[in-house]
């Protein structure tokens, strides 16, 4: 009566154990990403501009569920380079966003009224991680820009 049982349970319990050997299942490498940052410059130039002028850089995200980093406007006080990130990425993928210098307003300033659609393109790397490229075009243009 015990061999019937053993054999009974190991009859049932084959088919069980190839069923979850052939079940697909979602498997995550750890440090399978990228991180990157977006750099940004605002240029002053002009005469008598005053000591300590604020300039705001915003950006936004154009593709749906794109990677945000911490802040999303930079503040840049009297003109200099800052940078947006860093950005982590999980996913190979093309990435779009918008930036642009954020208006305050005053009748002594011309701002810069360009904006920027900055991709971010996430490519498997040879050693099977990720790694990113940036680029940068200007009002829409089909010229890729050295800054933003």
């Amino acid at each position: 009566m015990n061999e019937k049982k053993k054999r009974m349970l190991h009859r049932l319990l084959l088919p069980l154990f190839c069923a979850v050997l052939l079940t697909p299942g979602q498997v995550s490498a750890e440090g399978y990403s990228c991180s990157t940052s977006i750099p940004v410059e605002v240029g002053v130039s002009g005469e008598r501009i005053p000591d300590g002028m604020e300039y705001q850089v915003v950006l936004e995200a154009l593709t749906e569920g794109a990677p945000m980093p911490e802040k999303t406007v930079l503040t840049i006080r009297n003109g200099g380079k800052a940078e947006f990130g860093p950005i982590s990425y999980t996913v190979p993928e093309d990435y779009q966003y918008k930036v642009y210098q954020r208006e305050k307003g005053s009748d002594r300033f011309t701002y810069d009224a360009a904006v920027y659609t900055v991709t971010v393109r996430v490519t498997n790397d040879a050693k099977g991680g990720l790694r990113a490229e940036i680029w940068a075009v200007k009002n829409a243009s089909v010229q890729k820009t050295e800054t933003i």
